[in-house]
């Protein structure tokens, strides 16, 4: 304690009092701090959690666009692959069908076998020449 009547500061020890109050109040200040760390992290994760749960969602919406969008093309896919579009295109554009031959390709292991065996072909029956 300073004594403000004389004009010399003396020091005095501290006391076991002082010390258990100094001790209490870093005791307090770390515990403050760690809580105050503790409420910054709990914000920033909280944020981060919004933050992706919002791309999530996005990503979601973009899905099931492309999902539509995938449906659609298959679907114009499967119509414009189709035989009879096919044929109607090719009659559209001046194609006439050539002749089907039906072609037997045998498989052979050895390659003397293959040179003595021939391959056939025969007409499709039903198939007219257009």
């Amino acid at each position: 304690m300073v004594d403000v009547s004389s004009p010399y500061i003396q020091n005095r020890s501290l006391e076991e009092n002082d010390r258990s109050a100094i001790v209490q109040l870093v005791k307090w200040l770390l515990l403050g701090g760690i809580l105050l760390s503790l409420l910054f992290a709990s914000v920033s994760i909280r944020k981060e959690i919004d933050q992706l749960s919002r791309e999530m969602e996005k990503l979601s919406r973009e899905n099931e666009h492309l999902a539509g969008t995938n449906d659609q093309l298959r679907a114009e896919y499967n119509s414009i692959t189709s035989p009879q579009e096919l044929e109607r295109l090719s009659k559209k554009l001046g194609l006439i069908s050539s002749n089907h031959f039906n072609v037997l390709i045998l498989d052979v292991q050895n390659l003397e076998t293959a040179r003595t065996q021939m391959a056939w072909s025969e007409t499709e029956p039903g198939i007219l020449r257009e």
